[in-house]
């Protein structure tokens, strides 16, 4: 990917360094490369297979009528030259493979090197022209063909554009099949020149279509949602493969930034259900550049929106743009996705919000450090929302005031806060954001209603992509659903509890009964032949050595004794021909182990997970997959932080994205976790 980044975008624009929009497009270009030079290699080695394949066939046809075994049989040309004579079916076979040849010789000529020298360009290009850099002559950045149109119709340019390109990829296609055909002794031309005269990119193999340029759209999101929606709406409903490419800022519109827009670009698409829709940052390469070469492979539309910050438009901004293009994504403004539509048939098997920080939690969290009146340092944990994200855009500062000196601190309302709590509780509450100021003290700025608004909006767009995706359940289905089953588990837990209190109240009553008949019959025993009275058997009883006599009741607590009853004689029925009693309470059947056998031999060596924390590079890829489970030590580098706070698959999926492969999955923990096969598979080549 490396050595093909410096065909993306070349130097000469007068951009801010280190702005948004170019550093996302640099990884889009970078990842249409990766994707397309390779094929290209591949299919001009494939040409000169061709070609020789047919010269050899030439060949060998010219010389089959050569009497080259008689003297004199071989005729000369007016030039000195030998004239072979070849029957009139072979003739023009030899034409028609001549044809072949210098049309495929053509055809590579023009992949490997071309007019310029350089080869087919990997791409091109239309631009709506709402990008501040890359748009004016001479700061022309593209090494391929690009145009800039207005802002409303760059994606119907870019569907000509498209259309054009194509037929000229049909005609080499067509000429490749026959060269084909021809090697396999296969050709007819009445079976074959019509289906190959009406050749186009919907009839294309997979082969061919990933060879074909990509064609991109590149836009904003206020354009395209503004005059630009009509086109691009019959684009998505459509099956035309261009690939727009959308840079991304909520809260700025056409009419001005932050006014309302119900309007998410993301959802838009994926409601049109046939379009493969992504959205990243920048921030997050590996996630940018997976989705982009995933979606280049799609055989329709594609839309990249990828954050985008407002500081890349502003002079001496450029330190911010990173961090305001991750804010986006950590806040929530922009979260990373990826829609396929042919990943599967219902939205949550489509739909993947893998990608995004702590995706369980409304927001992810954050550690404040800061310095208190006496110079003490302090932290305070907070939520990553919108309204820190737009703090960080020039564009929305306007939307932050500093409180009036007559405010009193009852009325301000943490944001967080301030948007999750219900109406009732907003009333009278001006809701505020944390900064550190110039000397790190802790101060508050008063958030607008606009941010208020923005920030629900993107809240909304949130949860509705987590019940999307299937993460969470809408409270009529959970309704529904979990009731039931939380009725019945109600009904069982109450049969438990009466069964077992009936079971306590039960053996209260029997137990003590039993053991005093126990006794009883012990003491008739010994006394040998059964005729000595119960008087006589306690004082004997009494006499035995460290033994204390307790004394007889008529309700067996020591009250209401008896003295009638000294002299009493028992007379006990005969114990062999009464049904035994057992007074011993009924014991817990230990649980029998199954059988070992190899599988589970192999389960007793689990692996533990871990981390080579020493070659750690700070790269922060596993800790916004889940900042629960990963960590940064005092050396800032990552470590295991707490196992059960993730999934398996969290683990795979950060050690996948590490840039130095040091993660190291181990077995799962969640035999039941889903999906585990795929992801155990995965995880075979990082152990």
């Amino acid at each position: 990917l490396k050595q093909n980044t410096y065909q993306s975008v070349v130097g000469g624009e007068d951009v801010t360094p280190g702005a948004s929009e170019k550093a996302a497009l640099h990884l889009v270009l970078s990842s249409v490369n990766a994707f397309v030079l390779p094929r290209v290699r591949e299919h001009v080695d494939r040409l000169t297979v061709l070609i020789d394949g047919l010269d050899r066939v030439a060949r060998e046809l010219l010389a089959s009528d050569a009497p080259l075994n008689r003297a004199g049989g071989l005729g000369t040309m007016p030039d000195g030259g030998l004239a072979i004579p070849l029957e009139k079916a072979k003739h023009e076979r030899v034409d028609w493979l001549v044809t072949i040849i210098r049309e495929l010789t053509d055809l590579r000529w023009r992949y490997a090197e071309g007019p310029g020298g350089k080869g087919r360009a990997t791409c091109g290009m239309t631009n709506d022209g709402s990008s501040a850099w890359g748009r004016t002559y001479p700061f022309n950045p593209y090494p391929f063909p690009w145009a800039s149109h207005l802002l409303h119709d760059t994606t119907s340019v870019a569907v000509g554009v498209l259309e054009g390109q194509m037929r000229k990829m049909a005609r080499g296609f067509a000429w490749v099949r026959r060269a084909e055909l021809e090697l396999a002794g296969e050709y007819d031309a009445d079976e074959h020149e019509p289906e190959l005269a009406s050749l186009d990119w919907r009839h294309f193999t997979d082969t061919e279509f990933a060879l074909c340029p990509p064609v991109l759209a590149v836009g904003n999101g206020a354009s395209l949602l503004d005059s630009g929606f009509e086109h691009l709406s019959r684009l998505l409903s459509s099956d035309f493969p261009v690939r727009v490419v959308v840079f991304e800022t909520p809260g700025l519109t056409s009419t001005g930034p932050g006014q309302a827009d119900d309007r998410d670009l993301a959802s838009l698409a994926i409601a049109h259900r046939q379009a493969f829709v992504l959205q990243s940052s920048p921030t997050t390469p590996s996630h940018l550049i997976a989705g982009v070469m995933r979606g280049l492979a799609v055989r329709g539309p594609a839309v990249f929106s990828l954050a985008s910050s407002t500081a890349s438009t502003h002079a001496g901004h450029g330190a911010t743009m990173t961090r305001a293009a991750r804010l986006a994504l950590e806040s929530r403004a922009v979260p990373a996705l990826l829609y396929d539509p042919s990943a599967g048939s219902s939205p949550g098997e489509r739909l993947s919000l893998d990608g995004n920080p702590m995706p369980d939690q409304t927001w992810p969290t954050y550690d404040l450090p800061w310095v208190d009146a006496d110079s003490a340092p302090q932290v305070m944990t907070l939520p990553v929302t919108v309204a820190d994200w737009a703090a960080a855009e020039p564009a929305l500062q306007r939307h932050f005031t500093v409180p009036a000196d007559d405010t009193v601190p009852e009325a301000l309302l943490r944001f967080d806060e301030y948007l999750l709590a219900p109406e009732n509780e907003r009333a009278g509450k001006t809701p505020f954001l944390y900064v550190l100021e110039s000397d790190r003290s802790l101060g508050r700025r008063v958030v607008s209603d606009a941010i208020v608004e923005l920030a629900e909006r993107r809240l909304q767009v949130w949860r509705d992509l987590r019940q999307l995706a299937g993460h969470d359940l809408p409270a009529a289905v959970r309704a529904r659903v979990a009731a039931p089953i939380s009725a019945d588990f109600e009904r069982r837990i109450q049969a438990l509890e009466s069964q077992h209190r009936a079971r306590i109240t039960d053996l209260e009553t029997r137990y003590p009964a039993l053991i005093a008949r126990r006794l009883v019959e012990g003491l008739v025993r010994a006394a040998g032949d059964g005729t000595e009275t119960i008087g006589e058997l306690l004082r004997r009883a009494a006499a035995m050595p460290g033994v204390t006599p307790i004394p007889l009741s008529a309700d067996g607590n020591g009250h209401g004794a008896s003295p009638a009853m000294a002299g009493s004689t028992i007379v006990l029925p005969p114990t062999a021909d009464a049904a035994p009693v057992d007074a011993t309470p009924p014991a817990i059947a230990e649980p029998v182990p199954p059988p070992a056998d190899d599988d589970e031999a192999d389960e007793g060596l689990a692996l533990e997970p871990y981390i080579k924390s020493e070659l750690c590079t700070t790269c922060d890829e596993c800790i916004n997959i889940n900042k629960r489970m990963f960590a940064y030590n005092k050396q800032k580098q990552a470590y295991i932080k707490d196992l059960s706070a993730g999934t398996f698959r969290q683990l795979v999926m950060a050690a996948e994205k590490c840039p130095v492969a040091i993660i190291h999955p181990g077995t799962p923990q969640n035999p039941a976790e889903p999906d585990l096969d795929k992801w155990v598979a995965k995880a075979a080549r990082f152990q």
